[in-house]
């Protein structure tokens, strides 16, 4: 099995608001995953995403990017691999 996504957000900025500018951040995340079956029970996974991250996030700062469950990027960018097994029992 094979998937994939494309996730786009984009948010105000509250500080930007403030000095009547339009502002905010924008994040661009692309995901890929593929699944394979060892037997009816026993599969393993590969998954990659990279988000690209641009504007002014809602404390002034400039937005950086934040995979969900990782910590978040000291840049604009982060990417993250998962590689696995899984055996239901």
């Amino acid at each position: 099995m094979i998937g994939a996504a494309y996730d786009y957000m984009k948010g105000s900025s509250i500080s930007s608001t403030k000095h009547g500018r339009l502002g905010g951040a924008t994040y661009h995340q692309v995901s890929l995953g593929v699944d394979y079956s060892l037997s009816k029970r026993t599969d393993v996974y590969v998954m990659g995403m990279y988000q690209h991250a641009s504007g002014t996030d809602s404390t002034g700062g400039e937005a950086h990017a934040a995979i969900y469950t990782i910590t978040p990027s000291d840049s604009n960018h982060q990417g993250v691999v998962r590689i696995g097994m899984r055996h239901r029992f």
